[in-house]
């Protein structure tokens, strides 16, 4: 299997993950309810899982950056995490941004070529061991994979 199926293998997988974990949120409180109140919320956790697929639409393309205002402020690294869901999106915004992002991201792949996959990962940033663009990619089902365990404990907690 070529590293371009491996990589959309992976990100379908992941997503289908997420996908049931969505599907279980009940009414919109569930949106932002934290096993503690360190937790990612299961809004928290799609917004930030959209934009992580956005960074990496843009490293391909910069015209592919799409982040609605204020989100990286709400849902990217060192956000703060809060249960007023009066202070965020309609749930139903971020699930559809999450999507439209991933089938970018997905179309995006599919098009690559086998060399772009093979090429050097960039040398800077948390990406810098990665051994090629492919690996690189690889990562995204990892980090959903890592986010879809944290929402997995919100849904537990929610019964």
């Amino acid at each position: 299997m070529s590293l371009k199926a491996n990589i959309l293998y992976s990100l379908k997988l992941s997503r289908q993950m997420l996908e049931g974990y969505i599907e279980g949120i009940a009414s919109p409180e569930e949106w932002v309810y934290q096993v503690h109140q360190h937790a990612n919320h299961p809004l928290w956790l799609v917004a930030h899982l959209g934009l992580t697929d956005n960074s990496f639409l843009a490293r391909m393309n910069p015209d592919w950056d799409r982040i609605p205002a204020g989100w990286n402020e709400m849902f990217w690294f060192d956000s703060d995490v809060h249960s007023d869901l009066d202070k965020y999106p309609a749930p139903t915004a971020v699930v559809e941004y999450c999507r439209e992002r991933r089938e970018k991201l997905l179309d995006a792949i599919a098009q690559l070529t086998d060399e772009f996959l093979e090429s050097p990962a960039p040398p800077e940033g948390m990406f810098a061991d990665a051994p090629n663009m492919g690996q690189l990619l690889l990562f995204v089902s990892f980090h959903e994979g890592l986010h879809a365990g944290q929402f997995s404990i919100a849904h537990r907690g929610l019964g």
